[in-house]
């Protein structure tokens, strides 16, 4: 049976005209390209005037851009054959257009930006309902697709204190606040802007021990710190610790 892999969203369509209708076999993918590694889906479309009873074929590719390949039916559809072959037929003859295969197609690790995977069906035939000519020969179909370059995960790398807060001298015994201050987070990929979510240590009581303000931020597991300088002093003391 027509076995489709997954390749660029060209969708690629062959036909034959038999003394019939005239039956067309699809593999069309939901994307044009993908990375080195991931696994794509390429679909399986027949149509048949007369209505499509079976069909068989044999899915291909390349071993050199392709890892693997799965070959699955959809809906009512039944494969009596393992591999890349296909022997596909249904007890629902009234279809006459219908998404039949599914293919699994596990692209290589390592390939370069621009690399073209192919997958296709060659050895196609396909059974309708027809009085006449019910087994139609189909021309072999291709799908491509293009590998992308690979795009590095955006990351934070650090965080930092751009406008001090309003208050940065304390009594003992009263609490930080954060009022005024502006923070700015930075990636991997040089763009930054401003969070609002940080944390900041200590929160309760200060003391005149207390010289700085520690303000945290996590994303994506990870997890950077900036340090506010403030003074803390005693009702009628000196300052601290600046």
């Amino acid at each position: 049976m027509l076995v489709l892999l997954l390749v660029m969203l060209i969708v690629t369509t062959s036909n034959v005209k038999a003394a019939g209708s005239t039956a067309t076999v699809k593999l069309k993918a939901n994307k044009t390209t993908v990375k080195a590694g991931e696994t794509v889906e390429v679909i399986l479309e027949a149509e048949c005037a007369g209505g499509i009873n079976g069909l068989s074929g044999e899915v291909t590719y390349d071993s050199a851009t392709v890892e693997e390949v799965e070959i699955s039916v959809l809906g009512k559809w039944y494969n009596f054959d393992t591999g890349t072959k296909m022997s596909i037929t249904t007890n629902e003859g009234d279809k006459t257009k219908d998404e039949i295969v599914k293919i699994a197609v596990k692209v290589k690790e390592g390939l370069a930006e621009g690399t073209k995977v192919k997958i296709g069906v060659k050895d196609i035939l396909l059974d309708s309902f027809e009085s006449e000519n019910s087994t139609k020969e189909v021309a072999p179909t291709e799908i491509e697709l293009t590998v992308a370059k690979e795009t590095e995960e955006k990351k934070l790398t650090g965080i930092e204190i751009t406008a001090q807060p309003s208050k940065v001298e304390y009594k003992v015994g009263e609490k930080f606040d954060p009022t005024g201050m502006k923070v700015i987070a930075t990636y991997s990929d040089n763009s930054s802007k401003e969070i609002t979510g940080y944390d900041y240590n200590p929160k309760g009581e200060l003391a005149e021990t207390d010289t700085k303000i520690i303000v945290s931020y996590t994303e994506g597991g990870i997890t950077k710190e900036a340090k506010q300088e403030i003074t803390v002093k005693a009702e009628g003391g000196n300052e601290q610790g600046k």
